[in-house]
């Protein structure tokens, strides 16, 4: 009776330490495991989401652009900044498929991840309260 309890208390525990990274896989929890922001489904608006593979051994890329909540912008902001996120601009933004998401502001916040040729890109642009996450692996 006690190893029945603690194997479901411990699967309890599990599930609460690790759900981000168990199925399914939302993109919320996507933007949350890359960003590394508190985020949830009712701060988020799933805008677009691409993602392409381009050969077998998973080189390719994925997009996901959120609408945030305006009453959570500050908040994420703040986030953010403790986070060690830069200013935008991006200064060498090369990544034409982001391009088109941005514009010329310098009302946000950008974060860049480099991990043996797999990239990650953070943007939250307070000017169009939008989170944008773009992974490529090459």
């Amino acid at each position: 009776m006690y190893i029945i309890f603690l194997v479901i208390l411990a699967g309890g525990i599990l599930y609460y330490w690790f759900n981000d990274y168990l199925p399914p896989r939302t993109p919320e929890k996507i933007a949350r495991n890359i960003s590394g922001l508190k985020v949830s489904k009712k701060d988020l608006k799933l805008i677009e989401s691409k993602k392409e593979t381009i050969s077998f051994d998973g080189d390719g890329h994925m997009l996901l652009l959120f609408d945030v909540k305006s009453e959570r912008m500050s908040d994420l902001y703040k986030q953010c900044l403790n986070a060690n996120y830069k200013k935008l601009p991006i200064p060498d933004l090369i990544e034409s498929i982001i391009f088109k998401y941005m514009e010329k502001t310098d009302e946000g916040l950008y974060k860049i991840n480099k991990n043996k040729g797999h990239n990650e890109i953070v943007v939250l642009n307070k000017a169009k309260n939008q989170l944008l996450i773009y992974t490529y692996q090459l």
